[in-house]
């Protein structure tokens, strides 16, 4: 778990789930009173590089 500062945003703990794939995919969770989020990174590999997706829920 990881707990985050951002500026004009609250401080969330953050915790990366089962989802990890070294250098192709990784999932997290965070939550503070009244939100909780999901977000999925993906890389995919093209020709020249990767694609990222972002999915949050």
């Amino acid at each position: 778990m990881t707990r985050v500062e951002q500026p004009r945003l609250k401080t969330t703990v953050f915790a990366v789930s089962a989802a990890w794939e070294p250098g192709r995919r990784f999932a997290w969770t965070g939550s503070h009173p009244g939100a909780a989020a999901f977000a999925d990174h993906v890389l995919e590999p093209t020709p020249t590089g990767c694609r990222p997706t972002l999915t949050l829920r």
